[in-house]
């Protein structure tokens, strides 16, 4: 293994991950240090050290909006020959974080299913009491059904894959 690694956890859980968010990379490297001595703020500065310096020497590639949390990282071919990751296997411990961490993502669809079928309710039974405000709410409507379907077809395709994985 290469010496630009000074922490051994950090490339444990890098040769697990690929195609991973910050957020992601920090919920493995807790699990996997099993330890929350240092601060979020701490680890995720310490995480995206790590993350630009291997990004600048070619080990990984970093994809999507600046400055977001939907940046992406994806392992290169260098990553892979330097550090032998071509069968590697998912461990059970990183998959029941990435199950946990899709759990988690289920209830947040499930409470956005909820709070936008009661805000399509609410705005359908103010156009009905007060058909004056018709045309302004009929907009908003239509933008919170949209929201209300998004958020049930995210919450299916969830559930389908949840299902897949629980087999």
């Amino acid at each position: 293994m290469k010496s630009i690694f000074k922490d051994k956890h950090f490339l444990l859980v890098l040769r697990k991950l690929n195609n991973f968010t910050v957020n992601e990379f920090m919920q493995a490297y807790n699990y996997q240090c099993n330890t929350d001595c240092c601060s979020r703020r701490g680890l995720r500065s310490y995480v995206h050290r790590q993350l630009l310096s291997l990004t600048k020497k070619g080990y990984l590639i970093k994809e999507g909006k600046k400055n977001t949390q939907k940046v992406r990282y994806i392992r290169t071919e260098l990553f892979r020959q330097d550090f032998n990751c071509e069968y590697l296997v998912l461990d059970t411990e990183l998959e029941k974080i990435n199950l946990i961490s899709l759990a988690n993502r289920l209830e947040n669809y499930e409470q956005r299913v909820i709070s936008s079928s009661a805000e399509v309710e609410e705005y359908e039974r103010y156009i009905q009491s007060y058909p004056f405000l018709g045309e302004i709410l009929s907009t908003k409507l239509v933008l919170a059904r949209a929201k209300k379907y998004q958020s049930l077809g995210r919450l299916n395709a969830l559930e389908n894959i949840l299902d897949k994985c629980n087999k």
